[in-house]
């Protein structure tokens, strides 16, 4: 559903169309023309964009008017050291996982899973930069 910047708020279409300036007018097919809605000082809020969750964070602004639409965020690419929590976490996750491998009476290919693990503790080490790292596969 789009919504729309009018005096200071945003609001969806029929909230809009209650605004004592335009109570008595109605919009051909329930949606304004985008001349009428520039001649009226109403701009189209920008729909939050689809975002790799890794490599970018979106952060909610004060708004302003860009390109003719009202935009109330920001997108900006993840710090190498916000990317390392994330992979750190899924680090932590896999060891966890992991930790069966390493009892008394693991499986017989307990060596390899140990392997596994130590690459898995010394990634931040073997790869500084966090868009580099290469998983390894699990034995």
């Amino acid at each position: 559903m789009s919504e729309y910047y009018y005096n200071g708020k945003v609001m969806p279409i029929f909230e809009l169309k209650n605004q004592e300036t335009f109570k008595h007018i109605s919009f051909p097919y329930g949606v304004p023309e985008d001349q009428w809605l520039t001649d009226n000082g109403v701009l189209k809020v920008e729909s939050w964009p689809t975002i790799d969750n890794f490599l970018q964070v979106l952060e909610s602004s004060v708004g302003s008017e860009v390109d003719g639409k009202w935009k109330a965020f920001n997108v900006r690419n993840r710090t190498n050291d916000e990317k390392w929590d994330i992979l750190r976490s899924k680090r932590d996750e896999l060891l966890k996982n992991s930790d069966f491998t390493q009892l008394g009476d693991s499986p017989s290919n307990a060596v390899k899973w140990k392997a596994y693990r130590k690459l898995l503790r010394d990634l931040p080490t073997d790869y500084p930069n966090a868009d580099d790292v290469v998983w390894p596969p699990s034995p």
